[in-house]
């Protein structure tokens, strides 16, 4: 091991410089990306398993028939079934 400084400073730098060499090297097998540009589609599927719950506060304050409105558009967002959702980019 080096004790004085100079020749740390000595062994950092032919550390950087073989690893360096060694990277600039293996970028020679480096094969390009075959991806055609232009649209791309992604599908994404997904469930939802919990329950909405309001606080009671909140329906206190609703007229029954705000509150039957907003049951039933609960009860219809849930769904036993998986959504899929596709988005062209």
């Amino acid at each position: 091991m080096c004790t004085d400084r100079n020749g740390w400073e000595k062994g950092v730098f032919i550390g950087i410089l073989l690893g360096s060499l060694l990277t600039v090297g293996a970028a020679d097998n480096v094969q390009p990306l075959n991806v055609k540009a232009g649209l791309w589609e992604v599908t994404t599927t997904g469930a939802s398993s919990k329950d909405v719950v309001l606080p009671a506060a909140l329906l206190e304050k609703l007229s029954s028939e705000q509150r039957a409105r907003i049951e039933e558009r609960i009860k219809a967002s849930r769904s036993d079934t998986a959504k899929t959702t596709i988005k062209k980019r």
